[in-house]
C-alpha cells in the first residue's frame, strides 16, 4: 500500500440513538470513501434468524433492548478487523457501546497499525426517534433488505411487489423503544466524552433527508482533517522544545528531551516497569546517570557509551508530582552516520494509550531530519503500528523475532 493510500484510509465510529438512521448513513458513506462497514446489530440479527449458537445466545438480550455482553462483542469485532484488507478503511456501526469495548478497540487498532480518524454522533430528539422507530419496518425476504417507514406508501408498495414481507423488529415495539433510548443515554453517550480529548468527535444533526445528513458528516470530517493537516505540528525535530498530547483515556502527557537532572525520573520509571519491560534494550540519557543511582541490574539495559543520541521522556502529573511514564531514544553511530537504533519502554498502565506511537513518530521525524537511511528498532513483539508509521514515513520494513523480542529493520525506500 502506498503512503498516500495509508493516509487516506478512514476509520470511523458511528454513534447515535435508535432511529437516527445509522444504517442509512453507513450505506452512503461506504460509497463516498473506500471503507468497509460492519453493523454489529445487523450481524447479530442475521445470527438470530439463522439460529446459530451466537444467535440463540443473544436473542433474548436484544428482545429486551439490552446490550450484548462485552466479551462476545469484542471477540466478534476482533475477528472482523483482522480480516480487513490493508487498503481499506472501516466504519463501525454499533461498536463500541461501552467504555470497556472502547478500550478493547484501542488495543486492537494498536495491534493492527490503524487509528481512528473520526467519531460521529448522530443527534435526534426523543419524539422523532419514537416516531421513526414505531413506524419502522423491514422489507424481509426480498434482497436487498430494505428499511422503510409504514407511512411511506410508495416504499410499502414496492416491497410487496418484490415479494417481501413487512416485519417489525422486536426491539421496535413501544415499550422496548423507551428502554433502548434509556440504555443509549446511559451507556453510549459517555463514549463521546471518552473520545473527546482526541479532537476527532463530530456531533451531527440527524434531522432532514438522508442526503442532507450524509453531506453534514462528510463536510465535518473533511474540514477537520484538512485543518489538522495544515496545522500539523512538527515538534522539536532538531532537538528542541516539547509537546503535550492527550492519551486515549484523556490523560495529558508531555514529551520532551531528557535532561541530566532527570536521573531521578528515569530511576523511578525503571522501578515501575514490568519485569518483561525491564528486559528491553533501551538507552538512558547522555550524560549517564550518576554513580550509584542506577538500580541493580540496570547496567545490562542502559547504554551509557558516548554515541550521539536523541532521548525523549514522556511525563505526566500524578498527585501534582511529575512522573515519567515512557522513554524513547534514537542513537546515531559515528562510524556510520546513516544508521541509527531506536528503543522504547513505557509503564504498563500506559500501554495501548497511543503513547508508543507518538514517541516513535517523533523519533522518525528526527531520523529523517538527520538523514538516516537505516534504523534498527527493538520491541517486545511485532508492533504493527510502528510498522505502519515507518511505511508512512517512506521506510521499507523487515522484522525478525528471537528470545521474546522483535527487531525491526527500517530501510529508506529506494536505498
Amino acid at each position: 500500500m502506498t503512503d498516500r493510500a495509508a493516509s487516506a484510509r478512514q476509520h470511523i465510529l458511528l454513534f447515535g440513538p435508535p432511529g437516527a438512521g445509522k444504517s442509512t448513513q453507513t450505506a452512503r458513506l461506504v460509497r463516498h470513501w473506500p471503507i468497509v462497514a460492519m453493523s454489529t446489530g445487523k450481524m447479530l440479527r442475521e445470527e438470530i434468524a439463522a439460529g446459530t449458537p451466537i444467535g440463540l445466545q443473544v436473542r433474548d438480550v436484544l428482545a429486551r433492548g439490552e446490550l450484548v455482553d462485552d466479551e462476545l462483542m469484542v471477540a466478534t469485532v476482533r475477528t472482523w478487523l483482522a480480516a480487513l484488507p490493508q487498503d481499506k478503511g472501516f466504519l463501525l456501526d454499533g461498536f463500541p457501546r461501552t467504555r470497556t469495548q472502547a478500550q478493547a478497540l484501542d488495543a486492537m487498532l494498536d495491534e493492527l497499525g490503524r487509528w481512528l480518524t473520526a467519531v460521529v454522533n448522530l443527534e435526534l430528539t426523543v419524539s422523532e426517534a419514537v416516531y421513526r422507530l414505531g413506524g419502522r419496518r423491514i422489507c424481509y425476504g426480498a434482497e436487498p433488505e430494505e428499511i422503510i417507514h409504514i407511512n411511506d406508501e410508495a416504499a410499502v408498495s414496492r416491497c410487496l411487489q418484490r415479494g417481501g414481507l413487512l416485519v417489525q423488529r422486536p426491539d421496535d415495539l413501544p415499550n422496548v423503544i423507551v428502554r433502548r433510548l434509556t440504555v443509549h443515554e446511559a451507556d453510549t453517550e459517555p463514549l463521546m466524552a471518552f473520545y473527546g480529548p482526541r479532537g476527532i468527535g463530530h456531533h451531527i444533526s440527524a434531522a432532514g433527508s438522508p442526503a442532507e445528513v450524509a453531506q453534514r458528516i462528510v463536510t465535518a470530517i473533511d474540514q477537520a482533517q484538512a485543518a489538522k493537516q495544515s496545522d500539523q505540528p512538527r515538534p522539536f525535530p532538531l532537538g528542541h522544545g516539547s509537546v503535550t498530547l492527550p492519551t486515549r483515556r484523556g490523560r495529558a502527557v508531555k514529551i520532551r528531551h531528557v535532561e541530566p537532572e532527570d536521573a531521578g525520573l528515569l530511576v523511578d520509571l525503571f522501578n515501575r516497569l514490568s519485569p518483561t519491560s525491564r528486559r528491553m534494550r533501551f538507552f538512558v540519557s547522555k550524560p549517564s546517570l550518576p554513580e550509584g543511582v542506577i538500580p541493580p541490574g540496570v547496567e545490562g539495559l542502559a547504554r551509557t557509551d558516548q554515541h550521539e543520541q536523541t532521548a525523549l521522556l514522556a511525563t505526566t502529573l500524578e498527585d501534582e508530582e511529575e512522573r515519567a511514564v515512557g522513554l524513547a531514544q534514537l542513537v546515531f553511530y559515528a562510524e556510520d552516520p546513516e544508521i541509527g537504533e531506536v528503543a522504547l519502554a513505557m509503564r504498563d498502565d500506559y500501554q495501548g494509550e497511543g503513547l508508543g506511537r507518538a514517541l516513535f513518530d517523533l523519533l522518525l521525524q528526527v531520523a529523517l531530519v538527520r538523514g538516516l537511511k537505516r534504523i534498527i528498532a527493538v520491541t517486545l513483539a511485532e508492533n504493527k503500528t510502528m510498522i505502519q508509521l515507518a511505511h508512512n514515513a517512506g521506510f521499507d520494513v523487515t522484522h525478525e523475532t528471537s528470545d521474546g523480542q522483535t527487531t525491526l529493520t527500517l530501510t529508506l525506500s529506494g536505498e
